[in-house]
């Protein structure tokens, strides 16, 4: 979907600058996104 790539970016950002990041889910990620987390 177009939020976990948003996400993704959002936390990256967030990282650089000493930021921390949480997700909150349904409790299901297919494997392949789950592995970039």
């Amino acid at each position: 979907t177009i939020f976990y790539e948003y996400m993704i970016e959002t936390a990256k950002l967030a990282q650089e600058k000493g930021l921390k990041n949480i997700y909150v889910t349904s409790g299901y990620i297919n494997p392949e996104p789950l592995r970039e987390l």
